[in-house]
């Protein structure tokens, strides 16, 4: 019976089936993609770092025509009283960006998924041909891996895009004199990554790496390694164009950043912490490249174990798990307090990351998959179905390790289904709600500022409100304290909110003391808030800075300058909405 199974499981992946993989490839991946995107307005959508944040900021910049503003002294006036345009690291000339110039902001946010998981799974299944050519089966199952991770897609292909750039240049490497059309493709996809990559995130040590490729290749006097040289300065320029924003906020002596008033020791923790977070980055991934590769990791070490006599195969294994050990304690490593007085003596690198070096981990569990999965094909044969069977558990693994994608799912099964972390598109920006507000108002949103309570600044800013709060990893320090005296009541009373805002402070928000315990104090929901809660601010500070109103989710308990002015009943939010005014 076992034999007969076998001999069945052989002839559906090797006959017709799979006589075009990269077909099953596509089809999984247009699967995924039309599973989420088909749910229109009410689609699911990552919260952190993309509708709190990304998304707005993207859609400011299209409809002020910041995208293409140079000019040092160019401002936003609808973030932060005028935020200088070259504060905010995002270039009108990178692919996923464009995408937003020419779309509405759910339009170019779907393509982008579409894109970058496209370029993930694509990338990983022609980087699988290197190792699994005559097994297509398990190059489409492993590419599906790899491209339903929860990829971030507004950062683009940085990560995604990974397996495509290394196959592209494993490939040219593997010829001793390559041709015209080799190269070409080479550099096509180099030049290719560098459209719809970011520099800053991750892009910095993807062009490290580029360089010291062409240095070795110049040092072994191989063929076209000066085309090669050329080909790294296309990439860079391209890069130094997408960041010449931010190279022009560096430049100018006027703008003092927040960041330098940060507390080292805020971000920072003792050796002991950092082990600890090594070993959890190892087992579980980072936060922002998650890898969800629990099920590689049992992979490889049971095959250390199942070839154990087997003392080369012991040893690659091996080394792919030391070398994925050792980004996973770099990454976190750089966060160590003993670098705190170097951090200190060269200043600049209290703002750089050097911990985004461990974004490289996905890509290396994934390449630890494929060459243990040609182990075992070559070592086990007829492991073939058992092996078919584990990475097709491994896809489904992912795809509910991936929470936007299991969000989605959930809501197709139970449509009032809610994950405060996976919020819907309109269920988070709400436009009709938010043009009740407006409505009530009756006056332009460019004549008064507003902060919010209980709901990140993006959701107002997405609705065309001038929001004195945001959430910003570069503004003026002198902001930060003018800021500071509206919401010193509430820090006084609450040493975590004060530690957030003074030694951090990327969150420019009105931080409750009350709210401190909360799991989501910056995103409350309905009926989560059941009396009215205290909140003093100096709404002197307010009034100086242009403030008028205040926009909660749930009933506060302010003085007597305050005034409620309307409780709106929502449709399409999750969330309540309270218009308060300053007298």
């Amino acid at each position: 019976m076992t034999q007969q199974i076998k001999k069945s499981f052989n002839g559906i992946i090797g006959g017709r089936w799979f006589r075009e993989p990269w077909l099953w490839a596509a089809l999984g991946l247009l699967s995924f993609w039309l599973l989420q995107v088909t749910h229109g307005l009410e689609l699911r959508v990552t919260l952190h770092d993309t509708l709190d944040s990304d998304v707005a900021v993207r859609k400011i910049l299209s409809e002020t025509g910041g995208w293409y503003l140079w000019n040092r002294d160019a401002v936003l006036p609808m973030i932060m009283n005028g935020l200088p345009r070259n504060a905010i690291d995002l270039s009108g000339v990178n692919l996923i960006n464009l995408l937003f110039v020419l779309f509405s902001p759910w339009t170019a946010f779907v393509l982008s998924m579409l894109l970058v998981h496209g370029v993930a799974g694509w990338g990983a299944y022609k980087l699988s041909g290197l190792f699994l050519e005559e097994w297509p089966v398990f190059r489409v199952l492993i590419s599906w891996g790899f491209a339903f991770l929860p990829h971030y897609v507004l950062y683009g292909w940085t990560t995604a895009g990974l397996p495509w750039l290394i196959w592209a240049t494993v490939s040219f490497l593997r010829y001793q004199a390559p041709t015209q059309q080799q190269f070409g493709k080479f550099a096509s996809v180099w030049i290719g990554y560098a459209i719809g990559a970011h520099f800053i995130l991750f892009g910095f040590f993807v062009w490290l790496g580029m360089v010291a490729l062409v240095g070795w290749y110049a040092h072994t006097k191989r063929l076209m390694w000066k085309r090669m040289a050329v080909v790294t300065g296309v990439v860079l320029v391209l890069f130094m164009v997408q960041t010449s924003h931010l190279l022009m906020n560096m430049g100018d002596a006027g703008f003092v950043s927040h960041r330098t008033g940060w507390n080292l020791f805020f971000q920072h923790d003792n050796f002991v912490e950092i082990v600890k977070d090594a070993i959890f980055h190892f087992i579980a991934g980072q936060y922002h490249a998650p890898s969800i590769h629990t099920l590689v990791l049992v992979l490889l070490l049971a095959s250390v174990w199942v070839f154990r006599r087997q003392h080369a195969i012991v040893r690659k294994i091996s080394i792919l798990l030391f070398v994925q050990a050792g980004f996973s304690f770099l990454g976190v490593c750089w966060f160590w307090e003993g670098l705190i007085p170097v951090k200190m003596q060269l200043g600049f690198l209290k703002s750089f990351n050097a911990g985004r070096l461990a974004f490289v981990s996905p890509v290396i569990w994934l390449a630890a998959l494929m060459i243990t999965t040609r182990i075992w094909l070559q070592q086990k044969p007829l492991a073939q179905p058992y092996l078919v069977v584990f990475l097709v558990i491994h896809v489904l693994w992912v795809g509910w390790g991936n929470g936007m994608l299991r969000s989605n799912i959930m809501a197709w099964l139970r449509p009032d289904y809610h994950d405060a972390a996976f919020p819907s598109w309109s269920g988070f920006y709400a436009p009709q709600d938010w043009a009740k507000v407006k409505a009530n108002i009756g006056v332009s949103t460019r004549d008064f500022r507003v902060i919010s309570v209980g709901i990140h600044p993006a959701v107002a800013q997405f609705n065309g409100f001038y929001t004195l709060d945001s959430y910003q990893n570069n503004y003026l320090l002198g902001y930060h304290a003018a800021f500071r005296r509206i919401v010193a009541s509430e820090l006084a009373m609450s040493d975590k909110w004060r530690r957030y805002f003074d030694e951090w402070g990327s969150r420019c928000y009105i931080l409750p003391a009350h709210a401190q315990t909360w799991k989501s104090p910056f995103w409350v929901l309905k009926r989560e808030v059941k009396s009215p809660k205290p909140l003093q601010l100096d709404h002197r500070a307010f009034k100086k800075m242009g403030g008028r109103f205040l926009i909660a989710t749930y009933e506060l308990d302010l003085s007597d300058v305050w005034q409620l002015r309307k409780r709106f009943e929502t449709h399409q939010a999750w969330y309540n909405l309270y218009l308060y005014e300053v007298k």
